[in-house]
């Protein structure tokens, strides 16, 4: 029995290990898109370049992000939901800006004010592809995860340039991704 409570304790102590880790590589992920996608060119190092300088804010604002929407969770599963959506944008403001994670949270909240139905509809276009996954072993996503980052990634600067999803040329994507095949 002893042995039992050790190894779940284990799992339970490298399960967290994992999902900070995660969540860093996830912010990461999304500052090399940002990066990607304002110039064009983007290296291997500025994943880890911004993890190194941005660790503590990434990971405290996923933190309390998690946080934050499990609170609301508790009161109904709905209100969990649009919690979410109003942190929608916090990965990409955590890495985007030099704003304390609290003010992160609630800059994100300000952009996601009246487009969380939109944002909602946007991120339901990309169902269809992620149920197509299992018929591919998952090969697809080989293609949708940078995809949908891309997409995310510019629906984020139009959001922080005052504009909404309408205005996003949704072939842009798309394009970005193309220039990159032949080089």
């Amino acid at each position: 029995m002893g042995a039992g409570l050790v190894g779940g304790l284990l799992g339970k102590v490298l399960g967290i290990i994992v999902s900070i880790a995660m969540v860093g590589l996830n912010g990461s992920y999304m500052a090399y898109i940002l990066k990607f996608t304002r110039t064009g060119n983007a290296s291997f190092s500025d994943i880890f370049a911004c993890f190194k300088a941005r660790w503590k804010q990434i990971i405290w604002s996923g933190f309390l992000v998690g946080l934050f929407t499990f609170l609301w969770s508790l009161l109904l599963f709905v209100p969990g939901i649009i919690a979410a959506f109003s942190y929608a944008m916090v990965g990409f403001l955590a890495v985007d800006t030099d704003l304390k994670s609290r003010e992160v949270i609630a800059k994100s909240k300000e952009l996601m004010n009246g487009h969380k139905w939109e944002y909602f509809v946007f991120v339901l276009s990309f169902i269809g592809w992620a149920m197509l996954a299992p018929f591919t072993l998952g090969i697809i996503y080989i293609w949708l995860i940078p995809y949908l980052y891309v997409s995310l990634t510019l629906y984020y600067d139009q959001l922080k340039n005052g504009g909404t999803l309408t205005e996003v040329d949704m072939s842009e994507p798309a394009e970005v991704l193309e220039g990159t095949v032949g080089e």
